[in-house]
């Protein structure tokens, strides 16, 4: 189904639901191979799951091995245990580790893993739906109630589609951009934490990109700081600084207080730390922490200046707060 109007990479919902199988269950911390696979043999359903995926990575002392993988997803899932569903039926969908494309196969396994409240089950089960695969027909409706199911248990490719729905219309979802925006934001936390994905700044950047795209003061901000830090390439101030005064247009806190920081480094030219402390005190007033403690420790540092000999010079703290016309280079416009 095409998305041309989300980030490309919201569409590969296969090769996301694969490495979802490769983050189905935690690390294995001390355990030797030896021990897993004893334990696996012993007949320890999750055992046997962690042993497929060591097999699947090639981790935890084992060679990487696509068929072994597959014999032991298949003895948890026999066992019902739902990540060795979910992992089995991606498997069957893809037509990897020496099985044959089996959709029918896949979406009753996904069934059974769904059914047992499994995230990563209730995600692909979705996209069975959405794409019509070993089912009867598409049913966007029933993929939008799995998607929902698998967002609430934060599994980022559910978020994504989710707020392709919402942004779509689709499945009898309400065209809704608050929540195309809230779901991309839900997702770019995941992916910038690397919680149940790995960690990837640039997905996480893209996502928040859209967010700041409909006015989310959230995605202005994240996107901002995406950009200052240079997630998506090269670092760009000019750039984070114009998000951050969007964002701190609609009372976003932790953009003042960046504001601030940015012309406490000298990323913004121009200004100097009087104007800063400004930001750091608005920031404070907001609710921000950080701009709280910055505008104290910005406050002290000005005192310390003042008793310089040379006098204050730069570092006297300005009375009026500088506007955005002021920071976006009009030196008219300053205070």
């Amino acid at each position: 189904m095409p998305r041309a109007a989300i980030p490309t990479f919201l569409s590969m919902t296969a090769a996301v639901s694969m490495m979802a199988a490769m983050t189905a269950t935690p690390a294995l911390a001390g355990e030797t191979a030896a021990q897993l696979l004893a334990q696996a043999e012993a007949g320890d359903a999750q055992a046997q799951v962690d042993v497929g995926l060591a097999y699947e990575t090639g981790q935890d002392g084992l060679p990487k091995d696509p068929a072994q993988a597959v014999a032991w997803y298949a003895k948890a899932a026999a066992q019902g245990n739902p990540a060795g569903e979910n992992n089995l039926g991606v498997y069957y969908r893809d037509g990897q580790g020496g099985l044959p494309v089996d959709e029918q196969r896949a979406t009753a396994l996904f069934m059974a893993s769904a059914n047992q409240n499994y995230g990563l089950g209730e995600s692909n089960l979705g996209w069975q739906y959405e794409s019509g695969k070993g089912v009867p027909q598409a049913d966007l409706a029933v993929a939008a109630f799995w998607y929902l199911k698998a967002a609430q248990q934060n599994v980022a490719q559910a978020e994504i589609n989710l707020a392709y729905f919402y942004q779509n219309g689709l499945g009898g979802l309400p065209k809704n951009p608050a929540l195309v925006a809230a779901w991309c934001l839900k997702a770019a936390a995941l992916y910038r934490a690397g919680a149940g994905v790995p960690v990837d700044l640039a997905h996480a950047a893209a996502l928040e990109k859209l967010a700041a795209d409909l006015g989310n003061p959230n995605g202005e901000y994240n996107y901002g700081y995406a950009l200052e830090f240079g997630w998506t390439g090269k670092p760009d101030y000019a750039g984070a600084l114009a998000w951050y005064l969007k964002a701190a247009e609609l009372g976003q806190a932790d953009a003042m207080n960046q504001i601030g920081f940015m012309i406490q480094q000298g990323q913004v030219s121009g200004q100097n730390l009087g104007t800063a402390i400004s930001w750091f005190q608005r920031a404070g007033q907001a609710g921000s922490e950080a701009g709280a403690a910055n505008y104290l420790a910005a406050v002290h540092a000005a005192a310390q200046a003042r008793q310089n000999p040379q006098g204050p010079g730069p570092w006297e703290p300005s009375i009026a707060t500088p506007s955005a016309q002021c920071l976006g280079g009009d030196p008219e416009s300053c205070p």
